[in-house]
C-alpha cells in the first residue's frame, strides 16, 4: 500500500508553463495552497516559482525548450531550490 502521507514536510517546487501570458499563475496559487495544508506541509522556498508563459513559443516542433532566456531563468531558479533544499536537509540534520 502507498504510504499516504508521503509527502509531509518534503519541500516542493512549482513550475508551470502555458500558452497564455502569465504562464500557469492561477493554477500554482492552488497548487501552493494545497502544499501549504495541515495534510501536507510541503515547504516551499519563496519567490522561486517558475511561471513560463507563451510556452509554444518556447519550443521547437519536437518539444524541446529552445528560449535561451527561458532556459537560463529555469537553470537559476533549479540550482536555487538544490542550495536551499541542501540547506533544509542540513537544517534538520542538526535538529535530530
Amino acid at each position: 500500500m502507498l504510504d499516504a502521507y508521503v509527502m509531509i514536510g518534503k519541500p516542493s517546487w512549482i513550475v508551470g508553463s502555458s500558452m497564455g501570458l502569465l504562464g500557469s499563475v492561477k493554477a500554482q496559487g492552488h497548487l501552493r495552497d494545497i502544499l501549504f495544508s495541515s495534510g501536507i506541509s510541503s515547504p516551499l522556498l519563496p519567490g522561486n516559482e517558475a511561471y513560463i508563459g507563451l510556452v509554444h513559443e518556447k519550443i521547437n516542433e519536437k518539444g524541446e525548450l529552445t528560449d535561451e532566456p527561458t532556459i537560463q531563468y529555469l537553470d537559476l531558479v533549479a540550482d536555487n531550490f538544490v542550495k536551499w533544499m541542501k540547506e533544509q536537509s542540513q537544517l534538520k540534520q542538526l535538529q535530530s
